[in-house]
């Protein structure tokens, strides 16, 4: 999650997330809005909803705007919680309200193995193109933040992902303009009235670094990463705009950072004085665009929820979060509604995955996958605990096979289970189809030794 202080700059933009109370939700309803690239689960009624998964496919659309190379099509799904009001927020994510003084965040990014999960409060006006603070900012943060690892499989320099995490998050959609890059007033007062570091002492930063390690300090390295990101794409007439654009290239190619912004942009030095002019500017450029109306909001298909289900929405997210016991309260709600629910035994099992309690995570995936789910990790993870075993017993062999291929049916880019489905074609004597899985496994996850390991052995 964002710093502290970004949450205090984004104060009255941003607000957010608590815990389950089975008897408090049990009126609401609830709608799923899935869009081409989202899914959207509510309880503040169907037009909210599809207003929040048009905004995320804008989104979606700047990223691709601004970086043709970005990787948008991740190895799970996105489901973005959207809770009407404050007191739904503080029922989904507790934490933020126990302690005294805490910031009441708008919205939060999380995820688990089965899916990437942002929650939002609906009812924050955000279709407002005069502010220039976007209430959303730290859910957009990270999915934004997530694109930029899923595409540049490499680590990037610190200030570049987080600068431009932050410049693209902080776009606002209105009407059918989308704006990208607009000014964040808490950045620039901290950069104004504190201590941050130089533009070579940015470059240099990592994990370990003072700047970015020390609470008190990793206020300052945000706004310079973001000020900084934002003077190269927009600052003096948008004259480094090319540069840094051959910087980006040269990090897609697999070029160190150092090396690169010495090729493309030369010495970080030289641009001390015009980034210092243009902190201190009054008004700050950015781009508008035009919002992709080629899929109106009214196409997006809607289903309401039964009561079960959006008590899997809760489940799912405490998992996510690390409130086992709020997990716990709501899948025993799940459990009187629908016993049958195979939704009830992927969240089941991804929680005792992780209180490490192995035999009963198995057992829950086995009944999921017996209960039809629709969870590709759920077919994936039974598949794989019993592929050794099913090299000796022709039967289970056959199970793990049908479920290692709906894994990859489900899911098609997600690089374990295609690896896991070479590895199962190898045993069938299906070497052609071993190939091409664990290739196409490779070509998604370029660089990880264990899926290329996969590749290297069923090509023997």
């Amino acid at each position: 999650m964002k710093n502290a202080y970004l949450a205090r700059s984004a104060a009255g933009a941003l607000a957010a997330v608590l815990a389950f109370a089975p008897g408090a939700h049990a009126a609401d309803t609830w709608v799923e809005v899935t869009s081409p690239h989202f899914t959207v689960m509510s309880d503040a009624g169907e037009r909210a909803a599809r207003s929040v998964a048009f905004d995320w496919e804008q989104l979606r659309v700047a990223i691709h705007s601004a970086w043709p190379w970005a990787r948008l099509d991740l190895d799970r799904p996105i489901v973005v919680i959207a809770v009407k009001n404050e007191d739904d927020m503080k029922a989904f994510a507790p934490q933020y309200w126990e302690e005294r003084g805490a910031i009441h965040p708008g919205s939060v990014g999380t995820g688990g193995p089965d899916q990437l999960s942002y929650l939002i409060r609906a009812d924050l006006s955000k279709d407002d193109l005069s502010r220039t603070l976007n209430p959303y900012f730290g859910a957009y943060w990270q999915y934004v933040s997530t694109v930029l690892g899923a595409s540049l499989r490499r680590p990037l320099p610190l200030w570049f992902s987080d600068g431009v995490s932050a410049v693209m998050a902080n776009s606002i959609v209105g009407g059918s303009t989308l704006q990208i890059g607009k000014m964040m007033e808490g950045y620039v007062s901290r950069l104004h009235n504190g201590e941050h570091p130089t533009i070579p002492e940015l470059m240099k930063i990592d994990r370990n670094s003072p700047w970015y390690a020390r609470a008190d300090a990793r206020d300052a390295f945000d706004a310079m990463s973001w000020a900084f990101t934002h003077y190269l794409l927009f600052g003096d007439e948008g004259a480094h705009r090319q540069k840094f654009q051959e910087f980006v290239d040269l990090l897609v190619q697999g070029k160190g950072a150092d090396d690169a912004f010495a090729a493309s942009l030369g010495d970080p030095a030289s641009y001390t004085a015009g980034f210092a002019a243009y902190i201190n500017r009054m008004t700050w450029p950015f781009s508008q665009l035009k919002a992709d109306m080629s899929v109106p909001a009214t196409s997006y298909t809607v289903r309401t929820l039964p009561v079960a289900d959006s008590n899997i929405v809760r489940a799912r997210f405490h998992v996510e979060m690390g409130r086992e016991a709020d997990a716990r309260a709501a899948l025993d709600a799940v459990e009187k509604a629908n016993p049958q629910l195979a939704a009830a035994y992927d969240v089941e099992a991804v929680l005792a995955d992780r209180q490490q309690r192995g035999d009963e995570a198995m057992k829950a995936y086995a009944r999921a996958v017996e209960l039809g789910s629709t969870s590709f990790y759920s077919y994936y993870r039974w598949a794989s605990a019993n592929i050794n075993a099913a090299q000796a017993d022709t039967a289970l062999l056959s199970k793990v096979t049908a479920a290692a291929e709906h894994a990859a049916v489900l899911n098609k880019l997600y690089p374990p289970a295609l690896a896991l489905l070479a590895n199962v074609s190898r045993m069938n004597g299906n070497k052609d189809d071993a190939v091409a899985y664990a290739t196409r496994a490779v070509e998604l996850a370029p660089g990880d030794a264990g899926i290329q390991r996969v590749l290297d052995n069923v090509k023997r």
